[in-house]
């Protein structure tokens, strides 16, 4: 299996998919998993083993008010998947399967219910992972660093600063987002580290 790698982020309302590999080092990752961008997938490998035509997208259970996944239903995910020309043509229900890998023997379950050579790709409606991130899981942002980029132009920046010294960065949240992840930090300060 191999991971596909993506960064969404929203600009004044509206979602820009930004390649991946603009904010971050890939190389970083092939020392944990096999990975490509989201990009290199759709242009050299989706043709092949995910052809228009037989793309299945797999959700725990009907989103909407219709009996399939509704994957592109929404912001970003529509915006998302239409920069990559994708068009689902089935809805793969998983419930009552687990998607932790750290539950039991997740991955035995999911390969025996949803063999590769019948299901090469599995394509979520969501990101398949708990929120906030599991303390055994935060050894894996190792492997996400900067690209020289994003290294670069952060440097010229601190180096800018007047007055010189130490500051302290922050990540803020607005809107409906802000409400939503407050509880997580409030009751749980470990998550910001």
């Amino acid at each position: 299996m191999t991971l596909i790698l993506m960064v969404i982020f929203c600009i004044v309302h509206a979602w820009a998919q930004i390649p991946f590999d603009t904010y971050f080092k890939v190389e970083p990752f092939q020392k944990y998993h096999r990975v490509v961008t989201m990009e290199y997938f759709m242009q050299n490998i989706a043709p092949i083993i995910w052809p228009k035509g037989k793309r299945k997208v797999f959700c725990y259970m009907a989103r909407g008010s219709s009996d399939h996944c509704n994957a592109k239903e929404g912001n970003p995910f529509g915006p998302f998947w239409d920069t990559f020309d994708v068009d689902f043509d089935e809805s793969v229900f998983y419930q009552p399967l687990h998607y932790d890998v750290h539950y039991r023997d997740t991955a035995q379950l999911w390969n025996k219910k949803f063999p590769p050579d019948e299901f090469p790709v599995l394509a979520f409606t969501g990101a398949p992972a708990t929120f906030p991130v599991r303390p055994e899981d935060r050894e894996l942002q190792q492997y996400l660093l900067w690209s020289d980029a994003v290294l670069k132009e952060a440097k010229t920046f601190i180096s800018s600063m007047v007055p010189k010294g130490p500051f302290v960065g922050i990540h803020l949240r607005n809107g409906p987002d802000w409400v939503s992840m407050c509880p997580f930090w409030y009751f749980n300060p470990i998550s910001l580290m």
